[in-house]
Formats: structure tokens, C-alpha cells, sequence
């Protein structure tokens, strides 16, 4: 009798129980839908007691949550002996708990699916069957981390990647910095759902949904939105002169308030009467809001971070239909080059340039434009890198 191929997967430490969202998921997730058993394994937010496996509903996909491991965790060891001490730990427990898993299904992996850099650790506990490292952000770049674990994590990616068949990158920067580092590099970016797609897109009936819609629909117009956290990846410069530009009425923040936010952008976006925060809202929410504003901005830092950064949120606001304006960075420039319009999504180099693309934006309702942005954002859908994607990995395993 055939069976499915079967992904065993680890996932960085960011699960929350019954929420299948992230790119690192949704690949895995749609891979479950065209024909792989997959067991998704990584540690949730909030350390459990037990261990535990959640069974999704319509398709062959499984999360083990490992009793007693703490999820990714090394950004707050700052001696490399005691780095090491936990990468090795929590590796070894993390093995033993998906090996009893997988021997009660009474089988064995036919590839493994790294999503950290710390998961190099893992490879002496498991078969030696084939593997995909994926990576989807620079996270030794980041500013959040201090000297000692970015160069940690810079160390472990390295290690890992010399052992793996393929690295799986989000982004062209980030398969060019990895070409000489992995037998094999392909760009994987990240999508969106195809209901993103829709131009009616239905309100959300969730708790506290009409509340919240009621409360945008009565702040002044035009409004320029931004989705998602807010957080150490905005450039603080180009949002504050957003809420000092009288022609725009509201600045939307659809999303929570996230780690390192500038001060000086905190402070304003607690005080101005212009800026508005939902908090954090269920990613399905996010078409509906998208369709009471009037732009969409993207406004990230010009760091090694960013740089290499293919935003999610950038096909989602493209898939809304809704003029886009972002700070120009290499991966946004190279999407924005795609379109046939170059008002499809408009690019700006500072701050005043920023504030008067985004006045031009909230003036632009031609449906040509809200037509080609929806194309652009199709070529981007999950189902559509799923099947790439399955390509890649059926050609690396025997079945």
C-alpha cells in the first residue's frame, strides 16, 4: 500500500496551539494539502506540561507541542557556554520526544524541514534522510539581538547549511548571501491566501469585529493604514511626518504594538489625535480593514535586516486592490518593477517624499490600478508556491 512522504518539520518556538499562521506554516501547510504527511514539531509560546499533538481537521498535517521545552530562547543568552548548553538540551529532548512520536506512527521521515538556525543541533539525533533548511529573515541581523548571540546564530546557520541538500529563502538577498554556503539555494517567497484576492471581501463576525469596523468607519478621511505589528522594522521619520501632514486624516496601525518601537514614534502614536491602533486582530480580519483605507504604506528601516526582507504585507496590500506607497528597499523595487503601471505601487525615497506619495495615493481610485495590483498580488498566493515548492521536494526524496 503507498503511503504519503513524510515531512518532519521543526519550527522555531513561536507556536500557538490550534493557529496555523506564518510563512513557515503555511508552506508546510499547503504542502499537507498536495499529497505529504507532515509532523510539525516546535515548542509553543507558553511552555506546556505535557506533550501534546494537534491534528489538523482536513488534511494529513500534525503539531507536536514537546512537554517541559522552552520555545526559542537564545537571544537572552548572552555567554556563549550557556548558549551552547541550551542549544544541545533542548535538541536532544526535542529528538526523543518526535522519535517516540514517530515510532508510534511506525515510520520514518523522507525529509527534514529546519526552520532555525539553532536546529543544527538536531542532525546527529535523526536519520540521515534528505533535508531543506528554510530560511525566512536575516535573524542573526537583527536589531533586537546583542554581539554574542548574532554571532551564534550566524555560527549555527552556517554549520546547518553545510549540512543541508537545500536552503529555502524568502527572498533574493538572502539566497545570494547563502549561494556558496548550501549545495543548493531556491527563493520560496511568501504569499498570501487567495482570499486576500477578493474585492468585496466580507467583515469579519468575530468577537468585537463590528465594534472595531464601526470605530474606523467614523474616523476622518483619507486614511493611510499600515498592517501588522509595529514594531523595531518601522522608520520612524516617515510615520512621523505622516501624522504631522494635515491633508491626511487618519494614520491606522492595524495591528498591536510590538518590541523596540522607537520612542519618539511611541510617544507620538500615543498622543496624536491622527493615529489610530486596533491592537492585535486575527490575520483573516485584515481584507476587510484593508478596504476602509483609503493607502496602504510600508515604511521599514534601511537596515541589513530589512534589506533583505520580502514583506507578506506587501502582496496582501496588493491584493486588496487599495493604493500602495513604501519606502523603496531592493525586494519592494523589484516587485514594484513587475507592474506594468509604475503607480501600482509607488516607491519614495524620504520622508516628505513619503507623505506626498502617500496624499497622491489617497486621491488614486482608478480601477485599471486596483486591477493590476490584484495580478501582481495572484502570482503570489500559496496554493501557487505550494505547487513549486512540491516540485523542489519531490525531486530531492525517493518515493
Amino acid at each position: 500500500m503507498n503511503r504519503l512522504p513524510l515531512i518532519l518539520a521543526f519550527g522555531p518556538g513561536t507556536w500557538r496551539p490550534g493557529q496555523v499562521c506564518g510563512s513557515p506554516r503555511y508552506h508546510l501547510w499547503n504542502l499537507a494539502a498536495l499529497g505529504w504527511r507532515v509532523l510539525y514539531v516546535e515548542p509553543p509560546v507558553r511552555l506546556p506540561r505535557r506533550t501534546a499533538v494537534w491534528d489538523a481537521p482536513d488534511r494529513p498535517l500534525s503539531v507536536l507541542t514537546p512537554g517541559g521545552i522552552p520555545p526559542f530562547a537564545v537571544r537572552w543568552c548572552l555567554m556563549r557556554g550557556a548558549a551552547e548548553l541550551w542549544r544541545e538540551g533542548v535538541a536532544r529532548r526535542l529528538a526523543r520526544e518526535t522519535l517516540r512520536c514517530l515510532d508510534g506512527w511506525r515510520c520514518e521521515p523522507d525529509l527534514l524541514w529546519f526552520g532555525s538556525p539553532w536546529h543544527g543541533a538536531l542532525l546527529r539525533h535523526l536519520p540521515r534522510v534528505p533535508r531543506a533548511v528554510h530560511i525566512y529573515d536575516e535573524l542573526a541581523r537583527s536589531p533586537l539581538l546583542r554581539p554574542t548571540p548574532a554571532t551564534l546564530l550566524d555560527e549555527w546557520e552556517r554549520h546547518l547549511l553545510a549540512n543541508c541538500d537545500v536552503a529555502l529563502c524568502s527572498s533574493r538577498p538572502q539566497a545570494e548571501a547563502r549561494r556558496d554556503l548550501c549545495p543548493r539555494t531556491e527563493v520560496l517567497e511568501n504569499g498570501i491566501p487567495e482570499q486576500f484576492l477578493g474585492e468585496s471581501p466580507r467583515d469579519p463576525s468575530g468577537t468585537g469585529a463590528a465594534e472595531l469596523l464601526t470605530r474606523i468607519d467614523n474616523l476622518p478621511r483619507p486614511r493611510v493604514a499600515y498592517g501588522g505589528v509595529a514594531d523595531l522594522r518601522l522608520d520612524p521619520e516617515p510615520f512621523l511626518a505622516l501624522l504631522d501632514e494635515e491633508r491626511i486624516g487618519s494614520v491606522l496601525f492595524l495591528g498591536g504594538r510590538g518590541a523596540m518601537l522607537d520612542r519618539k514614534l511611541r510617544r507620538a502614536l500615543r498622543r496624536h489625535p491622527r493615529a489610530f491602533f486596533t491592537g492585535p486582530v486575527p490575520h483573516g480580519w485584515y481584507p476587510a480593514l484593508y478596504r476602509r483605507a483609503d493607502c496602504l504604506a510600508i515604511a521599514h528601516r534601511d537596515i541589513h535586516f530589512t534589506r533583505a526582507m520580502l514583506p507578506e504585507k506587501l502582496s496582501e496590500y496588493m491584493g486588496s486592490g487599495k493604493p500602495v506607497v513604501a519606502m523603496e528597499l531592493p525586494e519592494i523595487a523589484r516587485v514594484a518593477r513587475e507592474a506594468d503601471d509604475p503607480l501600482a505601487v509607488r516607491l519614495a525615497r524620504s520622508p516628505e517624499d513619503f507623505v506626498d506619495q502617500c496624499v497622491a495615493a489617497c486621491r488614486d481610485t482608478e480601477p485599471a490600478l486596483a486591477a493590476e495590483r490584484r495580478r501582481l498580488a495572484g502570482r503570489r498566493t500559496w496554493g501557487k508556491l505550494a505547487a513549486e515548492l512540491d516540485a523542489v521536494l519531490r525531486g530531492m526524496v525517493r518515493l
